[in-house]
């Protein structure tokens, strides 16, 4: 898997890989989802039986109007604690209450190491790319 066909996030993480094969389930409607934040996505980990890999298996809800074919990964460039790989679903959503949603399932494979550490645990986020929604503050110096 490349990791420099893609640029990182603004938080630092890392591009790992991009899921082709997703899984499109049927329509939610109405949506689940009460707020413009999306809805977290739901994740499971296993590993395989030599212990050299996670697979990966995860499903997040998108709005019915956007058509997605493929999903970004990024894993960000360090360990929580000692063994906290924190995973980034990257999708461009738009900041509005969806009125249905459906769900896409995808799995994929990763090191069972991250930075000379075992993953055991993952804490997975669906992430805005674009930075026009992302949330931030502004803020005026003052003179004296």
């Amino acid at each position: 898997m490349s990791t420099d066909s893609k640029t990182n996030l603004s938080n630092g993480a890392v591009f790992f890989t991009t899921i082709n094969a997703l899984t499109k389930g049927e329509l939610i409607s109405p949506s689940t989802q009460t707020t413009v934040a999306p809805l977290p996505p739901l994740v499971s980990a296993k590993y395989n039986e030599a212990l050299t890999t996670v697979t990966v298996s995860g499903t997040v809800f998108i709005d019915a109007s956007d058509a997605i074919a493929s999903l970004d990964i990024y894993l960000a460039h360090q360990i929580l604690g000692a063994h906290t790989q924190e995973l980034y679903i990257a999708y461009d959503y738009k900041e509005v209450v969806p009125t249905s949603l459906y769900p896409y399932y995808f799995s994929f494979e990763m090191p069972i190491q991250s930075h000379g550490h075992t993953i055991k645990t993952l804490e997975s986020y669906l992430w805005n790319i674009d930075p026009i929604s992302s949330r931030g503050t502004e803020t005026t110096v003052q003179n004296v």
